[in-house]
């Protein structure tokens, strides 16, 4: 009789996948980080905004600072492997520059093809 030895197998691969989605996730947030560090020239810098369609101008670093990730918790792996990128509670204006058109996490994925 063979014994079912796929549940280890499983789990380990499970473990690999997270793994490799935390290591994107990780490379997400840098290149977002560095697409919201850019500063526009001109004194002085609120004279010069991003215009819509650009990411948001560096300003005060406050967006940029708050680009986190918040991975599945052990619980959640079980059913699906999920990471998110995205703003911390203190930058809710983020919303606010996407709607009115400026870039976001999401076109940084985009740019990397993730």
């Amino acid at each position: 009789m063979l014994a079912d030895r796929t549940d280890p197998f499983l789990a380990e691969l499970q473990a690999a996948a997270a793994e490799e989605l935390l290591k994107l996730a990780v490379v997400l947030q840098a290149e977002h980080k560095a697409d919201l560090s850019r500063r526009h020239n001109g004194p002085p810098r609120y004279d010069h905004p991003a215009a819509p369609g650009e990411f948001p101008a560096a300003r005060t670093f406050n967006l940029r600072d708050s680009v986190a990730i918040s991975p599945s918790t052990k619980a959640e792996i079980g059913r699906e492997l999920r990471v998110r990128v995205g703003y911390l509670e203190g930058a809710k204006y983020g919303a606010f520059l996407a709607a009115r058109g400026y870039l976001t996490v999401d076109h940084t994925a985009i740019r990397l093809g993730l």
